[in-house]
């Protein structure tokens, strides 16, 4: 007997619709699939974003940003 998905509008045989069982198999893939894509390229270089050291002055402020009480 024929059903029909609610979310495509699909007439289907089986206990599943396939378009909704393939966007689930999609997902999942999308969470656990680990793909080397050493391509990728980002808007930061790694290693001139560290090249500065941390200075004292550095540390005064974010001391006097993050140890502000808030009323």
């Amino acid at each position: 007997m024929k059903q029909i998905c609610p979310v495509h509008r699909f007439s289907y045989n089986g206990k599943k619709c396939p378009f909704c069982e393939q966007e689930r198999l999609d997902k999942l893939a999308q969470r656990y699939v680990v793909v080397d894509k050493s391509d990728v390229v980002g808007n930061v270089n790694i290693q001139e974003h560290y090249n500065n050291p941390i200075t004292e002055d550095d540390l005064k402020k974010l001391t006097d940003k993050f140890n502000v009480k808030k009323k």
